[in-house]
């Protein structure tokens, strides 16, 4: 798992409601990817991109089998890979045929994960509007030392395209060397459930923190976990993860949250967190400012 080397405090916006049931059974939300608002979050890649250096990664993998290689000059080793140009060919065939498996079942994939979106910023006025309904919600602030916060990852909005071509690799490297289970005619997805799966899981976290510079407002950090980690709780068909109370630095009410809702809650907060801080948003020109409540 990814852990944040320079932990700040974190941010979740949500609706009053929202923030309200939250605060009263002390979890949050850790949601499948595939129920993202955005269709392109954690889409399949394009496996075409690694198709120019899939070639030389069969090359490097099936080199690895032959130590001997290593010390021998450049005309042996042009000799050594014409003659396996057919084993080559062959390994490209059985590799773009799991590329498709892997499509096919992307949404069955990605399902074994469950990821956890925080803010970096409480004074984003366009999370307020798109993820506090309009201001009439709130913002919940976890401590920088908390056991989110320490886990969660900033989201990489402006190297995506490389890191998603070494993802692409990286798959490339993990299906060739696992031949033995291609020739079984096994899907890959049948690898998480493989003792030795931990280098696949690994990889698909990774993935799980790339998203599109447009989004890169968001400032968004990321906890991503396997669905079958120890941390997360299922009710209802709901992913739950649970923080302690002292976990929480914060909460800021919404500039346009009901009066009764603001009185209802922050009295809640008084008593259930002591020394939690209550903070109500107001407008101050083009910025947002906040009050003690």
């Amino acid at each position: 798992m990814a852990i944040n080397k320079t932990p700040i405090n974190l941010y979740k916006y949500t609706s009053a409601e929202t923030a309200s049931t939250i605060l009263k059974t002390q979890k949050i939300k850790i949601t499948n990817p595939n129920e993202f608002n955005d269709p392109f979050d954690c889409n399949i890649p394009n496996f075409e991109m690694a198709n120019k250096s899939l070639t030389d990664e069969i090359k490097r993998q099936l080199k690895k089998d032959i130590p001997e290689l290593k010390n021998k000059h450049s005309k042996e080793v042009a000799l050594f890979e014409i003659n396996i140009k057919q084993k080559i060919d062959e390994l490209k065939i059985l590799v773009n045929q799991e590329f498709t498996k892997i499509s096919n079942e992307w949404e069955g994939i990605i399902e074994n994960f469950r990821v956890l979106s925080l803010a970096k910023s409480e004074k984003n006025i366009l999370m307020w509007s798109h993820y506090a309904s309009y201001h009439t919600g709130a913002c919940i602030g976890f401590k920088a030392d908390s056991s989110i916060s320490k886990q969660c990852q900033q989201v990489d909005y402006g190297h995506g395209s490389t890191i998603l071509r070494n993802f692409v690799n990286h798959l490339v490297r993990i299906i060739i060397t696992r031949i033995d289970v291609l020739s079984q005619n096994v899907h890959f997805a049948d690898i998480f459930s493989d003792k030795a799966a931990d280098e696949t899981l690994n990889v698909f976290i990774e993935y799980l923190y790339l998203k599109r510079k447009e989004w890169n407002y968001e400032q968004e950090f990321r906890l991503v976990l396997p669905k079958t980690s120890g941390m997360i709780e299922y009710n209802a068909q709901m992913s739950l993860i649970e923080f302690n109370k002292n976990d929480l630095e914060e909460i800021i009410l919404g500039s346009k949250m009901k009066q009764e809702q603001v009185d209802e809650l922050s009295a809640f907060i008084k008593q259930k967190y002591p020394g939690v801080l209550v903070k109500k948003a107001i407008k101050q020109g083009w910025e947002l400012q906040f009050i003690e409540v």
